[in-house]
Order: structure tokens, then sequence, then C-alpha cells
């Protein structure tokens, strides 16, 4: 059993937004903590009125909170979320010296600062999965769904539909570079899964940027979020492209109908039913990601939970899923040398593609296909 409780926890978040609503200057690094911390307020809310029944057969009763995980995510929100308290607590006191001490309330050096923001974001996401497991299977078949005593999270999976049809997005900031990567990588690997006789589980696989005014129906929020856009409407970058077709792999006409069908296409924003139709969204950085977390906030404040439903719109940092220490994968700098450009982008899809086998193996149950099909 945790040492502090939901509502304690709960206190302790409320406390952040309180503090945050107040300032109007706070440096970037505050913001994008903030975004973990206010995303993490309606999942404690929700958990917090789910398991205040105590009555005999109450779901507090039969199941009361024991998982290691949703534990650990507490005393983390107890630890963590306190330290952003005290570097607002420290910005609000408008010294000459609030940055410097507002900055070493939260570790000081960036990495450090990057490490507490990851520890935040993780939090949520442990709370909103464990709150997940229970409303999702509905009340009253859940004493009998859920994983059993001493059963973690880890081990225990969301719900699916009978046929486990996945959708998923990949976004970056274009839509026109690594998006267009994890995209089509993704539907090389489906059709060498498929044509090989092994299991997929994936229907949908698309991809957007959510700086692309094209195709979008929410650019006012995100400029009311002060996401900076642009028309879109273009083609995947060439370099790019090649980075993933022009190789060895895949050396069949379905890499040809995938590679036509991206160099066809042209960049399109995200539009207000993100978070409600695909399961899985990937994004490359911590900082995109946040942004998307902003996005996923706005909606919900306007249109309502059903903007984004318990269990869709999972915001996922592919790059922890790869062979990497650090797990942003960002867009390469490009330099006038064209076989330079090529290398570092032959680096950033080599990890995307890593990283996508990567989540389709833990997540999914993927197993690669025979090793005479390693080159379809």
């Amino acid at each position: 059993m945790a040492s502090i409780s939901i509502g304690d926890a709960l206190a302790i978040v409320d406390k952040a937004v309180e503090l945050y609503n107040r300032i109007h200057d706070a440096p970037e690094k505050i913001k994008e903590i903030m975004l973990h911390v206010k995303r993490m307020k309606p999942f404690l809310e929700q958990l917090r009125d789910l398991l205040a029944d105590k009555s005999e057969n109450s779901l507090a009763q039969r199941y009361p909170l024991g998982t290691s995980t949703v534990n650990g995510a507490l005393e983390g929100v107890k630890k963590d979320v306190d330290l952003v308290n005290t570097a607002l607590e420290q910005w609000q006191a408008a010294t000459p010296t609030r940055l410097k001490k507002a900055l070493q309330a939260l570790g000081g050096k960036p990495d450090k600062i990057e490490k507490l923001s990851r520890r935040i974001d993780q939090q949520q996401q442990d709370i909103q999965q464990y709150l997940s497991l229970l409303t999702l299977y509905g009340i009253n078949t859940l004493v009998q769904a859920i994983p059993p005593a001493g059963v973690t999270l880890e081990s225990a999976s969301l719900p699916r539909a009978k046929d486990e049809s996945i959708s998923i997005m990949f976004i970056d900031t274009y839509n026109r570079g690594r998006s267009r990567i994890g995209e089509g990588y993704a539907k090389l690997v489906r059709e060498w899964t498929t044509r090989t006789n092994n299991v997929w589980k994936i229907t949908t696989i698309a991809s957007a940027g959510f700086r692309i005014r094209n195709g979008s129906d929410c650019v006012d929020i995100l400029q009311a979020l002060r996401i900076r856009t642009d028309g879109g409407n273009k083609q995947p970058l060439p370099i790019p492209m090649d980075s993933l077709f022009d190789n060895h792999f895949f050396k069949h006409k379905y890499r040809d109908d995938i590679q036509n069908e991206l160099l066809q296409s042209k960049s399109r924003g995200v539009t207000t039913k993100l978070f409600s139709t695909y399961d899985y969204i990937f994004t490359y950085t911590q900082g995109e990601g946040a942004k998307l977390e902003g996005l996923r906030d706005a909606l919900v404040n306007r249109l309502g939970p059903s903007a984004a439903p318990a269990g869709k719109g999972n915001i996922v940092l592919l790059g922890k899923y790869g062979l990497k220490k650090e797990h942003n994968i960002d867009s390469p700098n490009e330099t006038d040398d064209l076989k330079h450009n090529r290398e570092v982008w032959n680096q950033t899809t080599s990890n995307i593609k890593m990283s996508f086998r990567g989540f389709l193996e833990k997540e999914l149950g993927w197993t690669k296909p025979p090793k005479g099909g390693r080159r379809q």
C-alpha cells in the first residue's frame, strides 16, 4: 500500500496548478513540466471518485489499490511535483535570482530537469493506464477481469476489440521527414509480416504534422497554444525518403507501391478526432510530445471527454523502444553537403526502424518473420 493516498497526491497536483495559474511569464522548462502535471489532474480525480465508495461490494473493497506501478506513481508525484511546487514558489517570489533558484529546485542541470519531466510524464501515464484497466471493463465485470492480487500493471494489457484492430499515427512537426519514414516503414513491415503468414494487428497507419494547416480543423487551438503553423500540402523530402527506400531491403513490388503512395501524398495536419481515432500516437521528442499533450487537454476542454476517451490516443515517445540511451529522435541537422545529409538521415531512419520494431515486439507481441523473409 502506498504511503501517500490519491487524495494527498491530488492535493499536491492542485497546489501546482493553482500556483501555475497565477503566473503568466513562467520559463519554458516549467511550462513543459506543467503540461504533464496538468494532464495528471483529471485522471487522479477520476480515480479518487471511482474508489470513494466504501460499501461491501464496491470497487474500492473488491479491488483495493495495491499494484506496484500505481503506488510508485503516487510516491513519485509526492516527491517530484513537490519539487515543481518549490520551483513555482521561487519564480512567484519575483526576486532578481528567481530563475536560478527555480531551475535549481527542478534539478539545476538541463539533463536533470529533463529527467524530472520524463518521470512526471511516466507517472501520469501509469495512473492513466491503471484507471483505464478499471473503467474499460466496467464495474459489473471488473472483479473477474482485472489481474489477481500480486499481478502488476507491467504484466497487464489494456482490453482491445475482439479482432484486436489497432490504429497508429506518426506525428512530427511538418510531416515531410521523420513521420513519413515511420509511416512508410510501418507499411513495409506490414507487407513483410502478412505476406509471410504472420500475425499483424495494425489496421490503420497514418502520419501528420502538428504545425500543418492543410487538412487540420483545429488550427485555432494550435494558435491559441502558441504553436506556429505552416500551410503544408507539400511532398515528403527526397533525402529522408531515399534513406528508407534506396537500399537493398524489401526488394519487392510492394516497396515500390508504398514508395509511390508516399511520394504522391502531401503533408497534412492533425484533426480534432486525433485522440479518439488512433490507439497509439508516435512522437519523436519530449518537446513534441508535450505540445501534443497540450493539444489533447485543449480538445478535452472544448469538446469534452469524448475527444480523448480512456484507452485511446496514447502518446508514445517512439525512441524509448529503441536501443539508444537518448530517446529523442530529432530531425537531423542538414548542411550543404548532400553526402553528409544522406548519412545523418540514414542514422535517423535506422533509429526509427529499430524503435518501431521494439514497440511491435514489446506492446503487440509481434515476431519477426522467418529468416528467409528477412529481405522481403
